[in-house]
Parts: C-alpha cells; sequence; structure tokens
C-alpha cells in the first residue's frame, strides 16, 4: 500500500517523489523507469510513513517510520551504503512535508486549535446565549422547527460556502493523499475529544469543530468566513449545541434530549 510519503531511490543516490500521487507505480511512469528486475534491480521503493495519523503535521524524524518494499531483495549497492541513501530519503521527506504541509497552514496554530476544541466543555450551558440565537430546549425541537419552516436546501448555507472555500484554499494541486489525510488526522483528534464529551451530538460539533480548525489556521481565508465559524463555535463554547444555520442565523439547543 502506497502512503506519504512515497519516494523511488536510485542506484546512485536519486529521490524521485511527486506532488501528485503517492503511488510508487505513478513515480516510476513519471519518470521512465524500468521495473524488471527484483534481483540487484536498479531501484527500490521507499514510504515514510507517520506513526500516528497526527503526527502528519510534525517534522520530527522519529514521529515517522522508514520503509523499504521487498527488504528481502534489497540490492547489495543499498546495503553497503544505507545511511547515506536513508539520508538522502529523509531530506526529500523533509522538503515535501514543508512544501505540501507546512507552507500550506499555519501548523502551530492548527495543533493549538485542537487542544483548545479537546478542551471545550460540551452541553453543560455555562455561558450565556447572545439574544441572536435561536434557542430551543432540546435537538429534537429544533430539528422540527427547521423541518417545518425550510427546506433542506437552504440550512446550513453559509458554512457549507466556507468549507468549499476551505477546499478550493487549501492545497491548490497537492496531491489527493496529502489532502485527505491531513483532513483525517484533525477529524479524528476532534472526534475522539467530542466523542469523549458528549456522544450523542458528536457529528454536528465535530463538523464545526473541524471547519473553525482549518478556517483560522489556512492562509487568505476570507474574513466573513472567518467570523462565521468563530461565531458558530462560540454556540459550542458557551456550552450549548448548534444545529445548523439559516441565511448565517444559528439554531441552536440546550440539551441533546
Amino acid at each position: 500500500m502506497c502512503e506519504y510519503f512515497s519516494a523511488i531511490l536510485m542506484r546512485d543516490g536519486t529521490v524521485f517523489t511527486s506532488d501528485e500521487s503517492s503511488s510508487h507505480d505513478d513515480i516510476i511512469k513519471a519518470n521512465k523507469l524500468k521495473d524488471v528486475k527484483l534481483q540487484n534491480r536498479d531501484f527500490i521503493r521507499i514510504e515514510i510513513t507517520p506513526n500516528e495519523p497526527i503526527k502528519l503535521l510534525s517534522k520530527k524524524r522519529s514521529d515517522w517510520v522508514f520503509r523499504e518494499d521487498e527488504e528481502s531483495t534489497l540490492p547489495s549497492w543499498y546495503d553497503e551504503g544505507m545511511m547515506s541513501f536513508r539520508e538522502k530519503c529523509w531530506t526529500a521527506w523533509e522538503s515535501s512535508i514543508q512544501r505540501l504541509i507546512h507552507d500550506k497552514m499555519d501548523v502551530p496554530k492548527l495543533l493549538e486549535l485542537i487542544e483548545e476544541v479537546k478542551s471545550i466543555n460540551y452541553m453543560d450551558n455555562h455561558g450565556e446565549p447572545l439574544p441572536d440565537w435561536h434557542m430551543f430546549d432540546n435537538r429534537d425541537d429544533v430539528r422540527y422547527a427547521v423541518r417545518d419552516t425550510v427546506m433542506d436546501t437552504v440550512r446550513d448555507t453559509v458554512r457549507d460556502a466556507v468549507w468549499n472555500a476551505v477546499r478550493d484554499a487549501v492545497w491548490g494541486a497537492a496531491m489527493d493523499t496529502v489532502r485527505d489525510t491531513v483532513r483525517d488526522a484533525v477529524w479524528n483528534a476532534v472526534r475522539d475529544a467530542v466523542l469523549n464529551a458528549v456522544r450523542d451530538t458528536v457529528w454536528d460539533a465535530v463538523l464545526d469543530s473541524r471547519l473553525y480548525i482549518f478556517v483560522n489556521t489556512l492562509p487568505n481565508m476570507k474574513p466573513e468566513h472567518i467570523d462565521y465559524i468563530n461565531r458558530r463555535m462560540d454556540v459550542w463554547k458557551a456550552g450549548y449545541g448548534c444545529h445548523c444555520d439559516i441565511n448565517g442565523e444559528f439554531y441552536c439547543y440546550k440539551k441533546v434530549i
């Protein structure tokens, strides 16, 4: 299985990588390499992967695992120069992770916001609801009220617009593997925290928290998008749930049931 980070290491020490794909086969094809020998072959496949999902954001080598494909058939030239060859691969990894992740977002702030989200006292109603929040006693009440008054296509239109902006702005031409893995790493970190805090409302909170983290750590986000998601997260931070927005106005609940 090819994961981020993947590379092809040549006999002469050249390291081939790709910003568009983590597939070894794609890298081989793009560089017109011939994959015809097993014994004493001219290149080997390398993978460097995080030892847990959130470590994808780490620049520490100790948070990543170095692997050579087909370890039992490694050519003698690799064994003889292993330390030097590995260092060349690590250098290519450092360049890739800087270019595709750390240059794309404020990683220290992202990690800080994950911790902030994990520390929220969900659904304890400790804050004072703002006057412009449409507040209901429980989640079913707000669901019924919204269902009876508007169509599904009207709900969360502002949040959907913010998500679209995030998708368009994040990685551009960077490969899907990096984008999806960063997204999933943040999702898992937030989901686990919220799941432990308040299981029944987890998906509402996770979706909003993940968007809050990305909007506040990606460059060139529109001020109105930042303001929107920050105000939406204020509902959760005050200990209430946010079911949806309608034309930017929040429909909230005090308890799940």
